[in-house]
Formats: structure tokens, C-alpha cells, sequence
């Protein structure tokens, strides 16, 4: 029989699978952008078809990452923890839809300046983040 503690959503073993997913998929992510930004930063330019690739080349890792979130969710077999965690991409999606249709709408009509679009992940990460521990304590509270 397993401890209480074995069975704690973070000590799941699909729950470990998926950190350890998703700590390999960032750091692919880092490993990508690093260089991708220095080279934009000194502006160095392969030639075109090298250039698109290169421009690319930071959204595989940002696609590895959904599909690791995927890949959490058909593996999960506990369906509670599976609600939760889909409640969570559902909250953190709507936060970052709200924000960057505000920033939009204010960059439109107040002139506030334009940011770059691969700063939508970034916004999806952090509302990961902060909807998380929001889901699991209105979970929490409501059972």
C-alpha cells in the first residue's frame, strides 16, 4: 500500500514523467533561443532558406512543450488530477488571451508600444503559474 504522501499529485509517477518532460523541453527551448538571440542581437544572418529556419527554430521546443502537456494528460490516470490540470491550461489560456487582447487594445488606441508575439508564451507560462495554485485551492475548498 502506498503512503499518503506517495500518492500526492506531485509524487505521481505520470506527474514526475511530465516535470522531467518538461525540464528537458525547457532547456531545449534555452539551448535554442540562446544562440537564436545573440545571433539576432549582433545581426548575423544566414542566408534565406537557413534564415526562416533559424527564425523557427525557438517554436519546436514551444511545440515539444504542448505536447508534453498532452502527453501528461493521456497518461494521468488519476481523472480528478486530470480535471484539475486541464482547469488550470483552461484558466492560464484565458489569462493570456485576456492580457494580450488588453495589451492589443491599448497598444491600438492609447499607443502603448507593440511587444513581440513570442512574448504570448512567456504570458502562458507565468498565467501557468498563477492558475495552478488558484485550481487547486478552489478545488480544495469547494470538496
Amino acid at each position: 500500500m502506498e503512503t499518503p504522501q506517495a500518492l500526492a499529485p506531485r509524487n505521481r509517477p505520470a506527474a514526475r514523467r511530465f516535470r522531467r518532460r518538461l525540464a528537458l523541453t525547457m532547456l531545449a527551448y534555452m539551448a535554442v533561443l540562446f544562440p537564436v538571440g545573440w545571433m539576432a542581437h549582433h545581426h548575423i544572418q544566414p542566408p534565406a532558406p537557413w534564415l526562416y529556419l533559424v527564425g523557427v527554430a525557438p517554436a519546436l521546443p514551444i511545440l515539444a512543450a504542448i505536447w508534453v502537456i498532452l502527453r501528461y494528460l493521456a497518461e494521468e490516470d488519476d481523472e480528478y488530477l486530470r480535471m484539475l490540470q486541464v482547469r488550470t491550461f483552461v484558466v492560464a489560456t484565458g489569462l493570456t488571451l485576456a492580457v494580450t487582447s488588453a495589451w492589443g487594445f491599448l497598444q491600438a488606441y492609447a499607443g502603448l508600444p507593440m511587444i513581440p508575439l513570442f512574448y504570448v508564451f512567456v504570458i502562458f507560462a507565468l498565467s501557468q503559474l498563477v492558475a495552478g495554485p488558484v485550481v487547486m485551492r478552489c478545488a480544495w475548498m469547494t470538496r
